[in-house]
């Protein structure tokens, strides 16, 4: 049972990682929920990474956009 909780909390962490960089991209580009969610995807495919490691990237990004004033 342990190690299905672990699943279940990894998901869910990566479930909001992703909703929160969607959240970014609406936010900044004007888009919707579905195209912000296909750009994640996209990026991900087209670096070779997962859509949760693509998120994080963006998510960090737009917080040194913040700190820097360039936001």
């Amino acid at each position: 049972h342990r190690h299905a909780i672990e699943k279940l909390e990894h998901k869910l962490k990566s479930v909001k990682l992703i909703n929160q960089a969607k959240a970014v991209l609406m936010s900044r580009l004007g888009i919707s929920e579905e195209e912000a969610h296909r750009r994640l995807r996209s990026q991900a495919m087209a670096s070779r990474a997962t859509t949760e490691d693509v998120a994080l990237s963006l998510i960090n990004a737009g917080d040194l956009l913040k700190k820097s004033g360039m936001s």
